[in-house]
């Protein structure tokens, strides 16, 4: 009864308002002034959203000779530092302590210009929905494009 609950839960939340938020320290590399406005969840679900990240995430990588994940700083809070509104964090680790995400940082060029970062980190539902790709359902079609 109450994995039955939990689905019907899960389907009756919101869209928007479902999602994952994850508490960390980041191995922040750079920053870069956000163009796209993160202003409403469906922001998210645009496809110049999910490709500025792509981009950025592969300019980055190319650039620190190691993977580089993006996130925007609309979608990151902290009680503990401090984030600056509209930009994009360029981060090579995200782990639970400072000293684990220095740790888990790969080597890279981009390691001396680091430093580690508290944050919570959010990931919408709707982000993650479109972010896994076109499968074909009206959902997706009408939510991602």
């Amino acid at each position: 009864m109450k994995k039955l609950l939990f689905i019907l839960m899960a389907f009756l939340a919101p869209l928007a308002r479902a999602g994952d938020m994850l508490e960390g320290y980041l191995f922040v590399v750079g920053t870069i002034p956000a163009t796209l406005a993160v202003a409403q969840e469906t922001d998210l679900a645009k496809p110049e959203f999910r490709e500025t990240i792509a981009a950025l995430s592969a300019e980055w990588s190319e650039k620190c000779s190691a993977r580089v994940d993006i996130w925007h700083t609309a979608l990151i809070s902290s009680d503990q530092s401090y984030w600056p509104a509209d930009m994009w964090v360029a981060y090579l680790a995200f782990e639970e302590t400072a000293e684990a995400s220095r740790a888990a940082a790969p080597f890279s060029p981009c390691l001396n210009g680091g430093y580690t970062q508290h944050g919570f980190m959010v990931f919408p539902s709707i982000y993650q929905l479109c972010a896994m790709g076109d499968d074909g359902s009206d959902l997706y079609r009408q939510t991602c494009n």
